[in-house]
């Protein structure tokens, strides 16, 4: 797997079905740079994203059934090589179309926020018991706060980072070619 983020190009992918079922994706393994001797996974960033608005077994203008579109960032080497052997199955997308994809098809079906419900209920039942039995329950309410705020560390709600491409940018340090 590529591990420098930087100068990334978004990768559009037509991703057809084979007879038996399953997604076709493109065999890496025939671009030019693998006959090479390198391993096309050194050229990529981290994986699919996949158009979760209308997958292999719906329907859509843009996504006839059967097909399905996944986006991949990848070196520019990579896209270049695979731009000539597939320009059919593949684009090479803009920073905002990729971000496009991402917040409307890819992740719009994320929360906001990750919700650990059995630390929230534990913190919620203690607080509940002290209060019962008269205890101080100043500290523990101070954790609360801290457990009910996405940005803070505290397990509660946590915000999720996959859900808005600039955060996911940010953690990774990515950037894209123009």
């Amino acid at each position: 797997m590529l591990t420098d983020p930087k100068n990334l190009v978004p990768l559009k992918v037509k991703i057809g079905l084979r007879p038996n079922g399953h997604a076709d994706h493109p065999n890496w393994y025939q671009l030019p740079l693998a006959f090479n001797g390198e391993r096309p996974e050194d050229h990529m960033f981290g994986g699919w994203h996949y158009d979760k608005s209308s997958g292999h077994r719906e329907s859509s203008p843009d996504s006839p059934l059967g097909m399905q579109w996944g986006v991949m960032l990848v070196s520019q080497k990579l896209a270049q090589e695979a731009l000539t052997i597939w320009p059919d199955k593949m684009s090479k997308i803009s920073e905002a179309e990729f971000e496009d994809f991402w917040e409307n098809r890819a992740y719009a079906h994320l929360t906001e926020n990750k919700v650990d419900h059995q630390t929230l209920a534990s913190y919620n039942d203690e607080l509940s018991l002290r209060t019962q039995m008269g205890q101080d329950t100043t500290e523990l309410k101070k954790r609360l706060v801290k457990a009910l705020d996405p940005n803070d560390p505290e397990r509660g709600i946590r915000k999720n980072n996959m859900r808005h491409y600039a955060d996911f940018k940010k953690d990774c340090g990515i950037t894209i070619v123009p």
